[in-house]
């Protein structure tokens, strides 16, 4: 900006298009960070999940053994099964019953 003509507009139109890029990017980096902030202690609770499982060649399923109970889990879709899992015990909370076993395909 120091080497500028005091009337060149397209020197301007730059630094405004690039201010305006700039402020959009953080805007949503802030709202990616908040997004994963919440999601957090859902995960952490999936990857315990997913510690205390148990895979059966045989039958090709995963038995999820976790604090609120066990489940039955299908190996295609076993990530987004955990989160599910770990979602709906969180929301259960820790007196809620739930079933001895379920089955999640």
């Amino acid at each position: 900006m120091a080497v500028m003509e005091p009337g060149d507009s397209t020197v301007w139109l730059g630094v405004s298009f690039f201010a305006i890029v700039a402020v959009g990017s953080g805007a949503l980096l802030r709202a990616r960070y908040h997004r994963l902030q919440a999601w957090g202690p859902v995960v952490d609770d999936a990857i315990e999940l997913w510690t205390r499982s148990w895979y059966c060649r045989r039958c090709g399923t995963v038995s999820v053994f976790g604090h609120s109970g066990s489940a039955t889990v299908g190996v295609d879709r076993l990530a987004s099964s955990l989160i599910s899992l770990a979602l709906r015990w969180r929301m259960q909370g820790s007196g809620a019953k739930t079933p001895s076993a379920a089955v999640v395909r």
